[in-house]
C-alpha cells in the first residue's frame, strides 16, 4: 500500500510543475493593465513572455511603467500636437503637464516605460515611418517617442524647479530672478553648471559664477564619481538692492572617461546613502549634496540621470521614434530653434536653459 503522504507530495509537485497557461498569464495581464494594478503587469513580464511575441511583451511592459509613473500618454500627446498646431514651445506645455509628476522615482520609471518601447521595435528607429501599417510597431513608435518627450519634460522640471515661472517669465521678480536678467535663478544655474561641465567656464556673465573654492571634486555616491559645484548668483544692485546674493547647489557626474555632464537631482541627501535625507541649508558639498537621480540604462544597469542622457540623448530618440507628423514637427520645433541640424548636443541645452 502507497503512503497517503507520498501520494500528497507527488500531487503538489505535479501541480506546481504545471504553472500557469499563457492564456491564464495573458488575461491576467490585460485585467491589471485595466485596472491599473502595474506592479502585477511588471512582475509577471519582467519574468516570463506570457506566449507574448516580444514586440508585445514590451509593448504592455511599457504602459505598465508609464503608468506606475502616473502618466497619460495620450494626454501628452495631445498637448503636444496641439502646441505644434498653436506655435507654442512643446517643451514647456509638456513641462507645465508633468509639473505635478516630475520626481527621481518617476523619472525612473518614465525611462523603463521609453526603453519597454524601443525594446519592441529593436532599438531600430527606421521602422518608424508615416507609412507604416504595422499597428504593433507603430503604437510602439508612438508611444516610445511621446514617454520620451515626457522623460525630457521631467528632467527639466528638476533642474528648473519652478516651471510656471520657466513657462511665464512675466511673473519672475528679486525671489526668483535675483540678477534680474529675465531668466530663473535655476535656469542660469544650470546652464552655468553646463558650460563648466563641457568646456571649464567658471564665469558665465550676468553675475553667475562657479564658486571654484567650494567645489568637491571627491564625491563617491553608489559607486560613481561626482563633483559637487555651487552656482553664485550675484543680486542685481540697482533692481534688487535689499536681496542678498544666491547660491545654488548643482552635480556634475564624472564619467569614465574625465568628462563631466550636469546630473538631474531632487532633494539633498547624505553621499553615503541617498536615503538620507538633509535640507538645502544643510548643503556642504561633503555631508550634504543635491541627491542624484538614478536611472536604468537600456541594458538594465543603473546609471546617473544626466542632462546627456536624459535630455539631449534622449530628445533625439523622441524625434526618431515619431511617426505621426504633428508629433515629430513639436519635438522638432525645439530642436530646430535650441539645437543644429544634428540634433541636440548637452552644450546646446546648456545654452538653452541659461537663455531662458
Amino acid at each position: 500500500m502507497v503512503p497517503i503522504l507520498f501520494i500528497l507530495t507527488v500531487v503538489i509537485l505535479f501541480l506546481a510543475g504545471c504553472g500557469e497557461t499563457n492564456e491564464a498569464c495573458q488575461f491576467a495581464v490585460t485585467r491589471a493593465l485595466d485596472k491599473g494594478n502595474y506592479d502585477e503587469v511588471i512582475k509577471r513580464l519582467e519574468k516570463r513572455s506570457c506566449g507574448y511575441s516580444d514586440k508585445e511583451r514590451y509593448i504592455n511592459l511599457g504602459a505598465a511603467y508609464a503608468g506606475k509613473a502616473g502618466l497619460d500618454p495620450l494626454d501628452i500627446a495631445r498637448e503636444m500636437i496641439n502646441s505644434a498646431r498653436t506655435g507654442k514651445d512643446a517643451e514647456k506645455v509638456v513641462m507645465n503637464l508633468l509639473a505635478n509628476k516630475a520626481s527621481g522615482s518617476g523619472l525612473f520609471y518614465m525611462r523603463k516605460s521609453a526603453s519597454s518601447y524601443k525594446k519592441a521595435i529593436g532599438n531600430n528607429y527606421n521602422v518608424c515611418q508615416p507609412t507604416l501599417d504595422d499597428e504593433l510597431t507603430k503604437d510602439a513608435c508612438f508611444y516610445g517617442s511621446v514617454i520620451s518627450f515626457a522623460v525630457v519634460g521631467a528632467s527639466f522640471n528638476l533642474l528648473i524647479e519652478n516651471v510656471g515661472l520657466w513657462v511665464d517669465p512675466s511673473k519672475l521678480d528679486c525671489n526668483t530672478d535675483v540678477n534680474r536678467n529675465n531668466n530663473l535663478d535655476t535656469g542660469d544655474a544650470s546652464g552655468c553648471a553646463i558650460k563648466y561641465a563641457v568646456n571649464g567656464t567658471t564665469n558665465c556673465q550676468n553675475g553667475v559664477v562657479i564658486d571654484q573654492g567650494r567645489i568637491n571634486q571627491n564625491l563617491r555616491v553608489r559607486g560613481f564619481n561626482f563633483e559637487y559645484v555651487p552656482v553664485n548668483i550675484s543680486a542685481n544692485a540697482s533692481k534688487c538692492p535689499s536681496y542678498p546674493d544666491k547660491t545654488i547647489h548643482k552635480l556634475l557626474y564624472i564619467k569614465g572617461d574625465g568628462t563631466k555632464s550636469l546630473v538631474v537631482t531632487d532633494g539633498y541627501c547624505s553621499p553615503s546613502d541617498i536615503n538620507n535625507k538633509c535640507t538645502e541649508g544643510d548643503v556642504d558639498g561633503q555631508t550634504c549634496i543635491p541627491c542624484p537621480v538614478f536611472t536604468e540604462d537600456q541594458n538594465g544597469n543603473i546609471t546617473p540621470a544626466t542632462v546627456e542622457n536624459t535630455i539631449a540623448n534622449t530628445i533625439n530618440d523622441a524625434v526618431d521614434m515619431a511617426v505621426d507628423q504633428e508629433t515629430k514637427d513639436a519635438i522638432n520645433n525645439f530642436i530646430s530653434t535650441n539645437c543644429g541640424a544634428d540634433g541636440c548636443s548637452e552644450e546646446e541645452i546648456g545654452n538653452y536653459l541659461y537663455g531662458g
